[in-house]
């Protein structure tokens, strides 16, 4: 991908182009073009990046636009260490944004980002059915405890920041819906572990809460509870995440909503 980078006086002109074909182009801000590049940066796998400028345009910005870049394409040293070469990199990046941006498939475990936080749809990934009865099984499932508790302690975050707009709600906020909020876009079919990225957000924001009652009696006993209960179904569900053999009816009995297959 080539990306093309007019600065004017008032405004930024960009353009990403494949071969002669563009595929997008916008026009930002020159106060505050930075975040919209680096948005583009993000959604391309820009190559080659021109730019011309009639605006005042200082040292720090051309080594912004050109860090962006190779940042980037640093983080492909371990596959160069192993053996693969620059051109076949520069290859992955149009093979990557072709794949994903031309995908029409179904899945029988693909689910919609807004279920996610519901654990509505597990990917059952491995199953192996044993003599005397038994199964060995593997899903992606979250832990109930973490992920549904954890995504109503974001609902109450947000309520909170609503009221007293406090820099922590923010923070929690800020950083989960950055990474949720982009699924809304995505046309191609989408699974359960795409949100796994927010889990650690989910944990932040019970401890939030946990944090702020933790100094009363029943803030502790509340605390403590929930870190049971979460071992408790970290072990309660751990042969199916494992692979651990088990008995059919065991298997059958973990099943607690209608998409959980496995």
């Amino acid at each position: 991908m080539n990306l093309t980078i007019d600065i004017g006086n008032t405004r930024v002109k960009t353009a990403v182009f494949q071969g002669h074909k563009m595929l997008f182009n916008d026009s930002l801000p020159l106060q505050n073009y930075n975040n919209g590049i680096l948005n583009i940066v993000d959604n391309y796998a820009v190559k080659y990046a021109i730019i011309s400028s009639v605006g005042n345009l200082k040292d720090t910005d051309f080594e912004f636009l050109s860090d962006l870049v190779e940042i980037y394409f640093l983080t492909y040293i371990p596959d160069i260490i192993s053996g693969r070469t620059i051109s076949e990199i520069f290859g992955l990046q149009g093979g990557m944004y072709n794949y994903h941006s031309t995908l029409n498939a179904t899945h029988s475990f693909s689910s919609a980002w807004w279920s996610w936080p519901l654990i509505l749809k597990p990917v059952w990934l491995y199953v192996s059915y044993l003599p005397l009865s038994l199964k060995s099984t593997i899903v992606l499932l979250g832990n109930p405890a973490v992920w549904w508790i954890g995504f109503s302690s974001i609902i109450f975050t947000t309520i909170s920041f609503w009221r007293k707009k406090s820099f922590e709600s923010m923070f929690i906020l800020v950083f989960f819906f950055v990474h949720w909020i982009p699924y809304m876009l995505i046309s191609r079919i989408t699974f359960l572990y795409h949100f796994y990225i927010n889990v650690p957000i989910l944990c932040l924001a019970s401890a939030y809460f946990l944090n702020k009652y933790w100094n009363t009696k029943w803030g502790k006993i509340i605390g403590v509870i929930y870190f049971s209960i979460v071992v408790i179904l970290f072990g309660y569900f751990y042969n199916i995440i494992s692979g651990t053999p088990s008995t059919v009816s065991w298997i059958d009995s973990l099943k607690w909503l209608p998409g959980w297959s496995f």
